[in-house]
């Protein structure tokens, strides 16, 4: 039987209890392409659908929280467990996770406060053992006291679950150690008769146009596809960018990864990646998108009017 497995990401789950919809959480709210205080509901109905048919597992590909906040992390942690009573449940984070912009914000009436507790970065793998890290066959502790980790998620199939919060020179991507034990990893699932899929938070290619993309990639994201490719992996699934994409990076030796850009749940069209192994190890790859959530009967219609009023509000300003 082929395998099949779902990919979401950029959950980016915000407490309700961290605001209170006054003035200076709706300025928040209209400036940003996704939702906030929906999230939870999103993700309920997102995890509802998930399971009307159980995948063999299910893959987060980072941003879980809105922004490190401790409540949001809990709040998430019990819609995971949850899920995972169904279905076996793989996470990573990203820096959304641990508020490295040192933002965590609290919305009352005009006012914004940073009264928030947060998870540190060195709690975070701990946090989410239990979803993926407590079944790794092998695993790598960053300088941050992240985990990346190897799972085995079906007969034949690996998950390689990538922190690459920092590459130790300012952006995302890898150090060389931690990347020496990325290709080891791969070397030895291809001596062990395993496909790889790999699952990271940030891109290895501009896709669209580098003008609009390259800051959501690693650093030195050519060189990193390219070791990634010659090493043997060939999918890459990523999220961050918030857009939805498919696209494949040929290194100068010839060997091509796919990347699929998942998309963010909790924005528009709120995208539910299906995955299936096919016979001879390719990815056949179906995405679905929310059709409602509690509070929203029609999903993709009350998600594209929040997306677009991110646009209309500034170009109002411009054409009063």
């Amino acid at each position: 039987m082929n395998p099949r497995f779902v990919f979401i990401a950029d959950t980016h789950h915000f407490s309700r209890t961290l605001s209170d919809g006054g003035e200076a959480y709706a300025y928040r709210s209209e400036s940003d392409q996704k939702c906030l205080e929906e999230t939870g509901e999103i993700i309920d109905a997102a995890f509802e659908k998930i399971l009307e048919d159980p995948p063999a597992a299910v893959m987060i590909a980072g941003d879980l929280s809105d922004d490190g906040e401790r409540i949001c992390h809990e709040e998430f942690r019990e819609k995971l467990r949850e899920l995972q009573k169904h279905v076996p449940v793989y996470v990573i984070t990203a820096t959304h996770d641990w508020c490295c912009d040192e933002n965590p914000r609290r919305f009352t009436g005009g006012e914004v406060t940073n009264d928030v507790e947060t998870v540190p970065h060195e709690e975070l793998s701990e946090f989410y053992r239990e979803f993926g890290l407590d079944r790794a066959i092998s695993s790598y502790k960053t300088h941050l006291g992240i985990y990346s980790y190897v799972a085995q998620i079906a007969d034949g199939v690996r998950l390689l679950a990538l922190n690459d919060d920092q590459n130790g020179k300012g952006r995302a991507g890898y150090t060389p150690d931690h990347m020496a034990w990325v290709e080891e990893q791969i070397r030895k699932a291809k001596e062990d008769g395993q496909l790889m899929i790999g699952m990271e938070h940030h891109l290895l290619i501009a896709h669209i146009h580098p003008f609009i993309t390259s800051g959501h990639c690693v650093g030195d994201r050519e060189e990193v596809a390219a070791k990634l490719a010659d090493a043997g992996l060939r999918y890459m699934f990523v999220g961050h960018s918030h857009i939805q994409r498919i696209d494949t990076f040929v290194s100068p030796s010839g060997n091509p990864i796919t990347e699929v850009n998942i998309g963010s749940l909790c924005g528009y069209p709120a995208p539910i990646v299906n995955v299936t192994v096919t016979d001879d190890n390719r990815l056949h790859i179906v995405t679905e998108h929310l059709e409602s959530f509690e509070g929203a009967d029609d999903a993709q219609e009350f998600l594209k009017a929040h997306a677009v009023q991110m646009i209309r509000l500034p170009l109002k300003g411009i054409l009063v």
